[in-house]
């Protein structure tokens, strides 16, 4: 479980890693994707039935970009925590306050 909490937190947090440059390309992609699929709905009239399938792939595509941003959330680590320790309540209380910064 701890890999891949690594291996997630390396992905959204860590631009010198592979992985990072990898997430960083797809969503790129995903944004390009989502883009075309505007330029696309707004080409076709409204009763054509492309514009039903490409509603679907439209929610698809929120979807992923929902979950790669809760992902980022999750994952994210804030940096006072590796300099200064703290007890209990105060890591869970930066903890929370760093995420909602982020």
């Amino acid at each position: 479980m701890r890999v891949l909490a690594s291996h997630l937190h390396a992905a959204f947090h860590k631009p010198e890693t592979r992985v990072y440059v990898y997430v960083q390309g797809v969503v790129w992609a995903l944004i390009l994707a989502s883009i075309g699929l505007l330029a696309a709905e707004a080409a076709l009239s409204s009763n054509s039935r492309a514009v039903a399938v490409l509603a679907v792939a439209d929610r698809v595509l929120l979807s992923i970009f929902a979950l790669e941003l809760l992902l980022r959330l999750v994952t994210f680590q804030p940096p006072v925590l590796k300099v200064f320790r703290r007890s209990v309540t105060a890591q869970f209380r930066t903890h929370l306050f760093g995420r909602l910064v982020y």
